[in-house]
């Protein structure tokens, strides 16, 4: 499960790990059933070796990635399922989680905030670089890359085209629970099995990670302007890169105001 950095993250590997236990999956925290090799304190998460992540109804594991493609070692022996969102919106979602996980008080400025973001030093790299590396690799067998957007406006029609695409039948009475598992409700009530360990003095252990599950948060919280120019920075960074990644169709501020 490859998600950019506040892209959706808990809700793809959720969904994973659900359709794999068939609607059935419990666990104290998340940590504990799948591995995180990228993480900044890998520790905290189960082993990659660890094997008794197979023992799930399936025999799949799920695997945790914020990483590009070009990071990761692509094989034909897993399959991989990438997840990309309106880079606004997950800066303004890295914003709130970092205040309530380091920051706390010393929270930068929403504005000093955003251009981090789109600077080389982003938490986990820039947007444009995970998305163009794995838009890249769409059409592969193995590959299935898919919008947040997808997976919160067509919950029931995108949990089919996961289990599909990783060769998993479920029942209608599985795909009800992986549904109802998986739902932003289920999730939040939940919220402490997802939230990380303690990072720094000013940490919110009440902290909320499953936090709002929607779309448009960049826009209430930064500045149009910045937000404007954020967008030609991630349109040019695709170019740079190559990448075909239609930006102005899904995320341009300056396409919606066209519209």
């Amino acid at each position: 499960a490859a998600a950019y950095f506040k892209a959706g993250t808990n809700l793809l590997m959720y969904i994973c790990y659900q359709i794999s236990e068939h609607g059935e999956g419990d666990f104290d925290h998340v940590q504990d059933v799948m591995p995180w090799p990228d993480a900044a304190q890998p520790k905290f998460w189960m082993n990659l070796y660890d094997k008794s992540a197979y023992q799930s109804l399936t025999g799949r594991r799920v695997i945790k990635t914020h990483l590009p493609a070009t990071k990761v070692p692509i094989n034909d022996r897993a399959k991989y399922i990438a997840v990309t969102r309106d880079p606004k919106d997950c800066a303004a979602s890295g914003y709130y989680y970092f205040r309530s996980l380091i920051f706390g008080p010393g929270t930068p400025p929403p504005s000093v905030w955003l251009e981090h973001m789109a600077s080389k030093d982003a938490p986990f790299g820039r947007w444009d670089a995970f998305t163009a590396s794995w838009y890249k690799l769409r059409n592969r067998s193995n590959v299935l890359f898919l919008r947040f957007d997808e997976l919160k406006d067509k919950p029931i029609d995108t949990l089919k085209r996961i289990a599909a695409f990783l060769d998993i039948e479920l029942t209608d009475d599985a795909l009800h629970r992986v549904a109802e598992k998986t739902s932003f409700e289920a999730m939040k009530s939940i919220n402490g099995r997802f939230f990380p360990a303690a990072q720094s003095m000013w940490t919110n252990v009440n902290g909320s990670i499953i936090r709002k599950g929607q779309s448009g948060d960049g826009a209430m919280l930064f500045n149009t302007e910045h937000l404007k120019k954020f967008d030609v920075d991630m349109e040019q960074g695709l170019r740079a890169l190559g990448s075909d990644f239609p930006y102005a169709e899904h995320y341009s501020l300056r396409a919606k105001s066209h519209r």
